[in-house]
């Protein structure tokens, strides 16, 4: 393209002065000018508002036309009207994507409500299902007693009728026993064997014309033997001691001394259900032989009596004085005079003498005091053996250990491979694995209770033995689980108020036990009086030994409910220091 002259330059110039000619005679506000011209005479007559409209439509041409008389007026016109067209657009997005938003968010709301929907429904069925199992599970345990029980009872009748044979059926004389012998046959002479006529075969097994028809009571077979020259007859059911190894089970066992068999039971070692308030699996009192630990309230002396029938206890061996541990043994004393009780020297005088012990729970139980525990007798100082711990007790068959946290003057018994812990390993209801520390007034110690626990570790026991209830050979796992909810309940008393932490131990328990036992753990470790004690625990860190609230129970506002026993029912509120 060829570069512009100068004679079109000039050309393009004057054109552009002739355009823009008339723009230039425009006043400086052409808009106050139309709008201030007076109407011309002739059209005066004419309609006004057509008049001003029309004006008004001029104005405003005239003011674009203004705007727009240089190229940055147009420019700057075309960028307004741009950018108008810009925000309208932004705006229709901007709706557009709430509107997608809001649809979002519903849909997002509604599959959210059914997914809750969905899981409450899991939940219930999941529930339901724990339910059944746990009943289940308590039907076959009823079903295990049951059966263990026949098998107690098949071995106390197979006891007695083995007595009976030996009664019946004596030990033959040695005299007797060769009258009896038959004379020997032609058929029963080896011939050839230093004369023949000497060599005599052995009788027969079951020599003698009852034995022959009556079977011998735990005889054993006897071995087959080439040679029947060597085929001894066994001999018949002695009765009389003899040694009992322990094996599991409470199976009867075979034992042998000096050739001779018979049947014999194991050691006794069990539970007795003392049916506190009627209630199963809330209290009971080991039996190991003719020992006693922790007897149990008077108000279930009755059933203790009666499960031990004849037997007589030697000694009650007790971990502390609480009454639902405790409360009988002025009353077991009272019936056999010369029983020993063991007790740590800081229990023994409110055992020699409990008035204080009662007067505080009287305060606390009122009426209910004779039901709950019925009457508590005391033991005479002449029964009463004192232990501080470290000892072995009857002939080294006991060990004994000092484990305090529970109660000031709390011991625990070790019998071979058993631990008899009391209250020190906590509250666990067989066969359930729940294991919840009962911590009423007036002595708790938490740092105690965690070096009782150490403790208790360290004799590495097969299994523990509560009275709250019943045994368990998982126990590391159980002494784990209670030192940990030991910290973790002694912290929410220090925090809650009694209804906040006894909704939360409830809630704890309705989650960890069947159904059935969930009532028992509430009896045996009432959530009123371990909040009670935990309380009077933490006031007593506060505050010089000289002035520890007497009472936790009035922090709550309300003493704890009858019916348990893990303060002055069971743990004695009088100050067992």
């Amino acid at each position: 393209m060829p570069m512009p002259d100068e004679s079109s330059a000039a050309r393009e110039h004057a054109i552009m002065q002739e355009i823009t000619a008339p723009l230039a005679e425009l006043p400086d506000d052409p808009v106050a000018t139309v709008a201030n011209q007076d109407f011309p005479v002739v059209l005066r007559g004419y309609d006004r508002i057509a008049v001003d409209a029309f004006m008004k439509r001029m104005a405003q041409l005239v003011a674009e036309l203004h705007a727009t008389s240089s190229p940055e007026g147009a420019v700057r016109r075309a960028l307004e009207r741009v950018g108008g067209e810009v925000s309208s657009i932004l705006q229709r997005a901007h709706e557009t994507a709430a509107e997608i938003t809001a649809k979002s968010r519903s849909e997002a709301e509604d599959r959210l409500a059914t997914a809750r929907i969905e899981a409450e429904e899991l939940t219930r069925a999941a529930q339901r299902r724990v339910h059944e199992l746990d009943s289940d599970v308590d039907r076959i345990w009823a079903e295990r007693d049951r059966i263990v029980g026949d098998v107690r009872k098949l071995s106390e009748e197979l006891e007695l009728l083995a007595g009976a044979a030996a009664t019946r059926f004596p030990a033959a004389a040695p005299e007797e026993t060769e009258a009896l012998m038959p004379e020997p046959t032609e058929a029963a002479v080896e011939p050839g064997v230093d004369g023949g006529e000497d060599a005599i075969a052995e009788p027969p097994v079951g020599v003698g014309p009852e034995t022959a028809e009556q079977p011998l009571v735990g005889a054993e077979p006897a071995e087959a033997v080439d040679d029947p020259a060597e085929a001894v007859a066994p001999p018949p059911f002695i009765a009389g001691p003899v040694s009992v190894p322990e094996t599991p089970d409470d199976e009867p066992t075979i034992v042998k001394e000096s050739g001779m068999a018979a049947v014999v039971r194991p050691p006794e070692f069990r539970v007795i259900d003392l049916l506190h308030l009627g209630r199963e699996r809330v209290i009971g009192c080991w039996k190991v032989e003719d020992v006693l630990i922790d007897p149990g309230p008077a108000s279930c002396l009755a059933t203790l009596l009666d499960a031990l029938g004849d037997a007589r206890p030697r000694a009650l061996l007790l971990t502390h004085i609480h009454l639902d541990h405790a409360g009988a043994s002025g009353s077991l004393v009272e019936r056999w005079p010369d029983l020993e009780v063991y007790v740590h020297e800081r229990g023994a005088p409110h055992l020699m003498d409990p008035t204080k012990l009662l007067e505080s729970a009287r305060r606390l139980y009122g009426e209910d005091m004779e039901r709950l525990w019925g009457e508590v007798l005391p033991v005479p100082v002449e029964n009463v053996r004192i232990l501080r711990g470290g000892e072995q007790l009857l002939n080294g068959a006991f060990d004994v250990a000092y484990t305090p946290g529970h109660a000031s003057h709390h011991v625990a018994y070790m019998h071979d491979g058993t631990a008899f812990v009391g209250d020190a390993a906590g509250v666990r209801i067989s066969p359930q694995t729940l294991t919840i520390p009962p911590a009423p007034p007036p002595d708790i110690d938490v740092e105690a209770w965690h070096d009782s626990i150490e403790r208790l570790r360290g004799w590495r026991p097969e299994r523990v033995a509560m009275t709250h209830f019943g045994s368990a050979e998982d126990v590391e796992a159980q002494l784990a689980e209670v030192s940990e909810r030991l910290d973790n309940w002694a912290a929410l008393a220090r925090t809650e108020d009694m209804d906040t932490f006894a909704a939360t131990v409830i809630e704890e328990i309705e989650r960890g036990a069947g159904a059935e036992l969930r009532p028992a753990y509430r009896q045996a470790a009432p959530p009123e009086q371990t909040y009670a004690g935990l309380r009077r625990y933490w006031d007593k860190q506060s505050q010089p030994d000289d002035q520890a609230p007497a009472e936790a129970s009035t922090h709550a506002g309300r003493s704890p409910r009858p019916g348990g026993f893990g303060s002055a029912g069971g743990g004695g509120s009088g100050e067992v220091s």
